[in-house]
């Protein structure tokens, strides 16, 4: 989960496990294996589900645990997270030893849980045998909405996804199964989420963060090299999803290029990234204005404009 601000830019079927991709196996620093069950609804009754919107983010409902609930998606999240609260309430088992959750805004404190259903009506539905439970609270405060759940990339890396601001209609398939949409241009995307960028004719890796409402975040230590020459900063103030703010900076790139389409004007806010984590991201700022597809299982992102730039940049989360 990255910090959100907002910023100015140009956008029942029983289950059929034979629709669903192979369950997946990923090896935590504890040496325990965590499990990924996939069941996607039938083809004839997989329908988009409408989407609703909060400081850019994309919001569903579903259930968690079996409790009506609010999910956030967030590509920048690594590990799907389940609010404490909520998690207890449903009598899951709760590991008593801490965890820290680490987000590309700094740890979280929480805690492992076992066996975590999620379902997303006329979708999908989700079992992991280990999650990481946290304190939603400042997140559901922020965004308005009691957030029940945040489904990171151990989930939205194995799965196509389709977002469409036109609706608002989300689309969630096994990966290979979503049609690009008509006229969308593509970039590669990596396994870990991140796609190539090139400002002024240098490429930099980014993260595709849909828990992000910027527009572009940019590692500080690169803004001089990249930015022409005697562009100025301002002084900006970044609110992370642990409810705490943080001194930043905000500056404006005349041009990026996303794959062979030019974006201009490009607000960024300058962030702390450590080298090894890339070169910043795009965030809801950009992404909220277009039709985008991302299927990493296919290597790509698939995107077109779909609604007029917005008018002005509005003071952060």
């Amino acid at each position: 989960m990255v910090p959100i601000l907002a910023a100015m830019m140009i956008l029942a079927q029983p289950p059929t496990p034979a629709a669903a991709p192979p369950a997946a196996t990923v090896s935590q620093p504890s040496n325990r294996t965590v499990r990924a069950d996939f069941r996607f609804a039938g083809v004839g009754r997989r329908h988009p589900v409408l989407y609703e919107t909060a400081r850019s983010l994309v919001l569903i409902r579903g259930t968690v645990a079996g409790r009506s609930a609010w999910i956030l998606l967030d590509t920048g999240a690594g590990r799907t997270i389940v609010d404490a609260g909520l998690a207890h309430d449903a009598g899951l088992h709760i590991e008593p030893a801490p965890m820290p959750i680490v987000t590309p805004s700094g740890a979280l404190a929480g805690h492992r849980v076992d066996d975590l259903d999620i379902a997303i009506a006329d979708q999908l539905t989700i079992h992991l045998s280990l999650a990481g439970s946290a304190d939603l609270g400042p997140v559901s405060r922020l965004l308005g909405r009691p957030v029940g759940a945040v489904l990171g990339w151990d989930i939205l890396g194995r799965i196509a996804f389709l977002v469409d601001p036109r609706g608002p209609a989300l689309s969630l398939a096994p990966s290979g199964l979503l049609p690009p949409p008509p006229g969308a241009h593509s970039v590669g995307l990596s396994a870990r989420g991140r796609i190539p960028v090139s400002i002024d004719g240098t490429q930099v890796s980014f993260a595709v963060d849909l828990g992000s409402n910027h527009v572009v975040g940019l590692r500080a230590d690169l803004w001089d090299s990249l930015a022409p020459k005697g562009a100025d900063t301002r002084p900006w103030t970044v609110s992370h999803a642990q409810g705490q703010g943080e001194d930043s900076r905000l500056g404006v790139l005349p041009e990026i290029m996303l794959g062979d389409v030019p974006i201009g004007n490009v607000s960024v806010v300058l962030e702390a990234v450590a080298p090894g984590d890339g070169d910043g991201h795009v965030g809801m700022g950009l992404l909220g204005h277009m039709v985008f597809l991302v299927d990493a299982g296919q290597g790509r992102l698939w995107f077109r404009v779909a609604t007029p730039p917005a008018p002005r940049l509005e003071a952060g989360r």
